[in-house]
């Protein structure tokens, strides 16, 4: 038999309750395994990006979801049932992800997810990383440390294979042309007469000499989710940016500008 969230288009608009009246399970929580004759053959779960009590978050936007593990009094255990749930999906059930922006909105169906493993934070709290599972999606084979150290800036990530690391496989639904980035590089140098970052000013030439000579990294200033299908990005979309400056901009949601970067080091 269909789970019915199978049946929901992605991006229809649910609540807690919704999600709950499937589940069984009290609509409080953020994990809801699906049971059917005692089996777990689903789980849901309900994401608050940059909520509260979970730092939930894109890791890459729209394809990679941090998302913590449940806990109590601060202590995050594999085993309580909602987090051993995740952990089982590999290979057995899918993940039914809900997500919205800050409370008080309707979640919103994202699609489904796989468990690719756990990371956890310097101060102890771990969290899952949950990838887009989508069968017409290009498969990217890529490491999961490449993931969390580039966030959005996947099309320089893609190229990168260090040996070593374990590998997750990423699906990607639409991917950034790095060709507009290169265009705009050469014309800012053409402008300019070299590149540095367009927020704080970090020149890597003069810092690290010869090999840091051309280098910048470019910073798409409209997100690909928000992106009609179709939609073409031109240098006038691109920032360049130092590796600072650009995670900087990724950690608040609508991102910062490169002008709101300026505005902080003043």
């Amino acid at each position: 038999m269909t789970i019915e969230i199978e049946l929901w288009e992605v991006g229809k608009e649910v609540t807690a309750k919704d999600v709950s009246m499937i589940s069984g399970v009290n609509q409080v929580k953020g994990i809801h395994p699906i049971k059917r004759n005692g089996q777990i053959e689903g789980v849901a779960i309900l994401c608050t990006l940059l909520g509260d009590n979970y730092k939930n978050e894109w890791i890459s936007e729209n394809y990679i979801l941090k998302y913590f593990l449940e806990s109590n009094n601060g202590i995050y255990k594999e085993e309580y049932v909602g987090n051993r749930s995740i952990i089982n999906s590999k290979n057995n059930y899918n993940i039914y992800a809900f997500i919205r922006n800050k409370k008080k909105e309707k979640f919103k169906y994202a699609g489904i997810f796989k468990y690719e493993g756990i990371d956890s934070e310097s101060d102890g709290a771990k969290y899952f990383v949950l990838s887009r599972k989508q069968d017409l999606m290009e498969e990217k084979e890529i490491s999961i440390g490449d993931i969390l150290e580039n966030l959005d800036t996947m099309e320089e990530v893609i190229e990168e294979f260090p040996e070593g690391k374990k590998k997750y496989k990423v699906h990607s639904r639409a991917e950034r042309n790095p060709r507009v980035i290169n265009a705009a590089k050469k014309r800012f140098k053409e402008i300019n007469g070299k590149v540095y970052c367009e927020a704080c000013g970090f020149d890597f030439e003069k810092v690290y000499g010869k090999i840091g000579e051309d280098y910048i990294e470019g910073h798409h200033i409209k997100p690909v989710s928000e992106m009609k299908a179709g939609e073409t990005t031109s240098v006038n979309d691109i920032v360049l940016l130092c590796s600072n400056c650009h995670k900087m901009v990724h950690r608040r949601r609508p991102w910062l500008s490169h002008q709101d970067i300026k505005e902080i080091l003043k």
